[in-house]
């Protein structure tokens, strides 16, 4: 009965123990902010359209880590760490010319600041490396239409 005893009061331990690191980690990353955009960099996020679904894009920071963080995220929060898009550029229409509306920050052609801008650059500079880079392609594709552009590329 003792050894019971002891099995159990060693695994409430270990358990405690392990919800104790499980609830720091929690609470250190909700109050570090360094943590939490390294995090948030590690698994691709998806650009809401506000006109619809299909025009939604998939971003991936693995795949711009060549790309200054400045580039695309050049103001601060009033934290002093670098803020989403749509906290600046907050107008949804659709083919808005103002500055402050998310197609111009995602499509304005004469910056290297928006995806469209810089994605034209590169495929002019080099388009040998860059030939998927055609109309809205790649960044307006279906997971399916992706996954299998990503195949072919493998082959």
């Amino acid at each position: 009965m003792k050894k019971l005893f002891l099995i159990l009061a060693a695994v409430s331990f270990l358990v405690a123990g392990t919800m104790q690191t499980d609830a720091q980690a929690a609470a250190d990353t909700a109050t570090d902010p360094v943590k939490e955009i390294a995090q948030g960099m590690r698994k691709p996020i998806v650009l809401k359209s506000g006109v619809s679904p299909l025009l939604n894009v998939t971003f991936n920071h693995r795949t711009h880590m060549n790309v200054p963080c400045r580039t695309c995220h050049h103001a601060e929060g009033s934290t002093g760490y670098y803020v989403s898009c749509n906290e600046c550029h907050q107008i949804e229409d659709a083919r808005s010319t103002e500055v402050e509306s998310r197609f111009q920050a995602f499509h304005a052609k004469g910056t290297d600041r928006s995806c469209y801008g810089c994605h034209t650059r590169m495929a002019e500079a080099r388009p040998q490396d860059f030939p998927h880079f055609t109309n809205c392609r790649p960044c307006h594709m279906s997971d399916e239409a992706r996954a299998a552009a990503r195949a072919a590329a493998r082959k």
